[in-house]
């Protein structure tokens, strides 16, 4: 008997432990709020305030608590700004006012948007749930459905080194390691594309190829120059070579990147899309309805009137009105003043003829004036779009002297989208109906691709061309952006580097655009990839 209730004691012994080491290899139970510990999400722990004072939050003078759900209680505190619901200077938000700002505003696809109690917008609560449902959302390279890394498709919904990505959900093959130098790869196995260390920029020794398909110089004997287009060691990029590198990627909002001379990423040029969100930022006058401290008067118009903003964030002063007007002499921002016209007349305007007013804020009034232009004189006058010394339809300038649709679209593409993987092929494209004269004088000449959309607001909106190499043709997009028709006079602006593109370009809500991706035709049909991406205020 003794040794069987050992034997039972042993065992009861041996369930317990192997009970124990499951806990230990299982999942840990999550950290509760209440730990006295600051954990992600959370902006106070019992009496760990993390610092917070009501002083330090704006609040005045008083004490600060924490509640239940680990955010500070300011209840305690008195005076200060930061509490009233008015965003005053200095403040993003104020309780529940966060000035129509949301998740989306900030970029991110959902979730709720807080204000916190030092008044700075609080994300905690947004979210980026779009990667892993199997359609492209903007951001992303690729969404395979799934957010596991190692298909090709990361958790992140980017293409991971030797993969190709293609369409929604992406589809995505295993490159690296077929021997064939594919797009992104710099060698494939034995296949290194001829590339040696003295290619490189090394002075002597072996080059491999590494399990990802990109160069391995370990064994390569020198330092490498900067300037040699590969990107190697602690360099971020090596002239045109931006090492997948963008604007975007880098968190900005738009913008064109570039490397400088030290093979560092020069963000000079990338930019932060703040106008239009409702919020006076840093450089900013005013923001919409939001005109901040200023006033008709403030800006040098002692008559008043109403102060407006424009679409870039500066005053809009067009409706204030100057003590000085209606004394009879033309005073400084004036164009007129009562009877005195400063000699202009309709004619001068460019009208056939009329009578020239001025009206009470002393600007003129072209209402009297009259045009008879004639079109085809090959003059442009008023109420002429162009002019081209005829009456004749089909030649880009029609009868009536207006710009005609010369080129059409092929697809549609929306607001805050991507298009990718698309191979373009020489016999796909439209003729060669479309020269971009009026943007820049090295318009290409070969095929294009021409997209359409309507802006969804109005401020400033970017496209990024993005171009793969396909390892032996030099392939080189240029991309176009006409506004309010397709006809190249009506370009607007354009980006020509070799390769990658990026365009930013202002847009009217409710106007339409095109968008012109040109084949710089080198003599052969081209065979890579390309990605279009919009992004629209």
């Amino acid at each position: 008997m003794a040794v069987t209730t050992g034997l039972v004691a042993a065992a009861l012994l041996l369930l317990a432990l192997g009970s124990l080491g499951g806990c230990a290899k299982g999942v840990p139970d999550e950290v509760p709020c209440g730990n006295g510990r600051l954990d992600s999400g959370e902006e106070c722990d019992g009496t760990n305030y993390g610092g917070a004072t009501c002083e330090s939050l704006g609040r005045g003078s008083g004490t600060v608590t924490c509640d239940e759900a680990c955010h500070l209680v300011v209840d305690g505190c008195t005076g200060g700004t930061c509490g009233n619901d008015v965003i005053d200077p200095g403040e993003a938000c104020d309780g529940t006012n966060l000035s129509g700002r949301t998740c989306l505003t900030e970029f991110f696809t959902g979730g709720d948007l807080r204000c916190g109690a030092d008044c700075e917008i609080d994300t905690s609560g947004c979210n980026n749930d779009s990667c892993g449902n199997g359609a492209m959302n903007p951001g992303e390279m690729c969404d395979d459905g799934n957010l596991d890394d190692g298909d090709g498709c990361d958790a992140a919904c980017m293409i991971e080194d030797g993969w190709h990505c293609d369409g929604a959900p992406s589809v995505c093959v295993q490159t690296c390691g077929n021997g064939a130098l594919d797009p992104t790869e710099d060698c494939d196995g034995a296949n290194l594309g001829g590339a040696t260390c003295q290619s490189l920029g090394y002075d002597s020794g072996p080059v491999a190829c590494s399990a990802t398909c990109h160069y391995d110089t370990t064994l390569c004997v020198g330092a490498p120059p900067c300037g040699n287009g590969v990107v190697e060691g602690t360099e971020e990029c090596d002239g045109a070579n931006l090492g997948g590198a963008t604007c975007t990627s880098l968190g900005w909002d738009s913008g064109i990147l570039s490397c400088a001379t030290d093979c560092t990423h020069d963000t000079s040029l990338c930019a932060y899309v703040t106008c239009g969100n409702g919020v006076i930022d840093s450089g900013e006058d005013c923001d919409g309805a939001l005109l901040g401290s200023g006033t008709c008067v403030s800006e040098g118009f002692p008559g008043g009137g109403t102060l407006g903003c424009t679409s870039g964030c500066s005053y809009d002063t067009s409706a204030c009105v100057s003590v000085t007007c209606g004394n009879g002499t033309i005073d400084s921002g004036e164009d007129c003043d009562g009877g005195n016209l400063d000699g202009q007349t309709c004619v001068g305007l460019g009208y056939s003829g009329g009578t020239l007013a001025c009206d009470a804020n002393c600007t003129f009034d072209e209402g009297g004036c009259t045009s008879t232009s004639v079109c085809g004189n090959n003059n442009v006058e008023v109420g002429e779009d162009c002019d081209d010394g005829n009456t004749t339809s089909g030649d880009g300038c029609d009868a009536s002297c207006h710009w005609e649709q010369t080129c059409g679209a092929d697809s549609v593409i929306s607001c805050n989208t991507s298009i990718s993987g698309g191979a373009f092929w020489l016999l796909r494209f439209d003729d060669d109906i479309n020269y971009m004269t009026s943007c820049s004088t090295n318009a290409a000449t070969g095929p294009e691709d021409i997209f359409s959309f309507v802006s969804t607001g109005t401020g400033l909106a970017s496209v990024n061309l993005d171009v793969a190499q396909d390892g032996w043709i030099p392939d080189d997009l240029d991309v176009y952006i006409l506004e309010g028709g397709c006809n190249q006079h009506l370009c607007v602006d354009f980006g020509d580097d070799t390769g990658d593109d990026n365009v930013n370009f202002q847009v009217t809500a409710g106007q339409t655009y095109y968008i012109v991706v040109e084949f710089d035709f080198l003599g052969f049909p081209p065979d890579g990839d390309y990605s279009l991406t919009l992004n629209c205020p």
